[in-house]
């Protein structure tokens, strides 16, 4: 994985909304529209909505903070460790899962802070 492909495809807002958010968003609108089909009254479907939108608001603000939190990481990386960092990144696979990029940065910045 290079630099430019991180920066670019997975570290953006685009990739949060793409993969999180939509998702979220649609499930949730499926969600409640089974709600207002097989609840017997609006205090169920009111009860039913509060409780998947907590939990829709949730599961999007925590993976929004993950991939902050990497690009966070990936910022300091690439700031301190300028000459080596590019080279450590380009053994990571093309294509990788969020939480498998998260692992190898951490993984990789406790290399190079060791040494």
């Amino acid at each position: 994985m290079s630099v430019d492909r991180l920066e670019r495809y997975y570290l953006t807002w685009g990739y949060w909304a793409r993969v999180y958010l939509l998702p979220a968003a649609l499930l949730l609108i499926c969600i409640l529209l089974i709600a207002k089909f097989t609840a017997n009254g609006h205090s169920e479907q009111d009860e039913v909505a509060v409780i998947a939108g907590f939990f829709t608001v949730y599961f999007v603000a925590i993976r929004g903070g993950h991939i902050y939190m990497i690009r966070t990481m990936h910022n300091q990386l690439k700031q301190d460790y300028a000459g080596i960092y590019p080279k450590r990144l380009q053994s990571l696979p093309e294509t990788m899962k969020m939480r498998q990029i998260g692992f190898a940065l951490a993984r990789i910045k406790a290399e190079l802070s060791r040494r």
